[in-house]
């Protein structure tokens, strides 16, 4: 079975880390950025399978990123929270 990949936008280095060593842990492949339109530009040019965002990016960012990538497929859930 072929890893599931996850990319991690979070603004805060420690939490990403914590996040990241988790979900390899898990069995995950893992990418890591900071920036909300840095996000959208790694998803449009890998196509990850999950995309975690903090609550913490930019309201602006984080629109882009929930109104930007796909719909869930059926069966599935996107989440999204808005604080």
């Amino acid at each position: 079975m072929e890893n599931k990949r996850v990319l991690i936008a979070e603004t805060s280095k420690t939490i990403s880390r914590i996040l990241a060593e988790a979900l390899k842990e898990a069995g995950y492949s893992i990418k890591e950025c900071t920036d909300g339109i840095e996000a959208l530009k790694l998803h449009y040019k890998e196509n990850y399978d999950i995309i975690l965002a903090s609550s913490l990016l930019d309201t602006k960012n984080r629109a882009k990123i929930n109104d930007k990538i796909q719909p869930a497929p059926p069966g599935t859930t996107k989440f999204s929270q808005k604080p």
